[in-house]
C-alpha cells in the first residue's frame, strides 16, 4: 500500500474512533448543526439544547466560582466533570479540535 494511502487510513481509524466515543446522546442533532456560511459557532451551546441551564452556568465559572459551589455543596464535582465534557464534545463536533477524547475515563 503506497504511504499516503497507509496515513490516510490510519487517520480515518483514528477519526472513527474519536466519533464513536461521543455518547450518542450529546452528539449535535442535524438541525443545530451550522451551515457553511456560519463562521461564528459560539452560540451552538446555548441553543443546542444539550447543556441544561445549570451546565451552562457550571462551564462558565471562573475556578474561584467553581471553588465556592464546590465548598458550599451546591456542586458535586462528577456533575460539573460531565458539563464539562458535553461542552468539549460540542466543541469537538463543531472544530475537531481534539486528538482523543477519553470521556469514560474522566468520570
Amino acid at each position: 500500500m503506497p504511504a499516503a494511502k497507509d496515513w490516510e487510513r490510519k487517520a480515518q481509524i483514528c477519526r472513527d474512533i474519536l466519533e464513536n466515543s461521543i455518547p450518542k446522546q450529546w452528539l449535535l442533532p442535524a438541525d443545530k448543526l451550522p451551515t457553511k456560511q456560519q463562521h461564528n459557532v459560539t452560540s451552538i451551546p446555548y441553543a443546542c439544547g444539550i447543556l441544561s441551564a445549570k451546565e451552562l452556568d457550571m462551564t462558565e465559572q471562573t475556578a474561584a466560582g467553581l471553588l465556592s459551589k464546590y465548598q458550599s455543596g451546591a456542586w458535586k464535582v462528577e456533575e460539573v466533570t460531565i458539563a464539562f465534557l458535553k461542552r468539549a464534545t460540542i466543541g469537538q463536533q463543531l472544530v475537531s479540535s481534539l486528538v482523543v477524547l477519553a470521556l469514560y475515563t474522566v468520570i
